[in-house]
């Protein structure tokens, strides 16, 4: 099983557009995406990779339990080709404490930290199903943000998640 990493730039053919405005950007495909042969895969391990953890750092798409990021949350850093054995994190005392919660089928807001890559999101392990990208912040903000994928259709359905069009 391969699972896609955060490529180098220029991993991915002319084909694959990234829209400027920011809004049009998040794509809700809901018929699913076959990425297939375009799909370059990149297996070297990100240096200082620190997912996992509760905290939505830079470089790091984040899934967050409820609307408007609260309740339980997972940070990730690399691609995840399985959300079922993944556990939510909850801010408590001076930091995250894992929990029993899973974090499969149970997203409904998220933030896309990373400042090079658009993140996506797929309703199926593997990389199957609908899936929703969303764009880098290329503000130098706080990450680009969905405050609740109610309106995408894509509330609590997300099983996998991946990076495509770095730059």
């Amino acid at each position: 099983m391969t699972s896609l990493m955060k490529p180098l730039i220029g991993d991915f053919p002319g084909s694959m557009m990234r829209v400027t405005h920011a809004m049009t950007r998040v794509v809700a495909a809901l018929a699913g995406i076959a990425l297939g042969a375009s799909l370059a895969v990149v297996s070297a391990t990100p240096a200082l990779a620190d997912e996992h953890d509760g905290w939505c750092g830079g470089g790091e798409m984040c899934v967050f339990e409820h609307e408007n990021r609260v309740g339980g949350r997972h940070d990730y850093y690399n691609a995840d080709s399985s959300y079922v054995d993944d556990r939510l994190y909850y801010l408590w005392g001076s930091g995250p404490v894992i929990s029993g919660s899973g974090v499969n089928d149970m997203a409904s807001s998220l933030v896309n930290n990373e400042t090079r890559c658009d993140a996506i999101l797929w309703e199926d392990i593997n990389s199957g199903g609908g899936a929703l990208i969303v764009p880098y912040d290329d503000t130098g903000g706080s990450g680009f943000r969905v405050n609740d994928l109610r309106p995408w259709g894509m509330n609590d359905i997300f099983s996998s998640s991946g990076w495509l069009n770095c730059v």
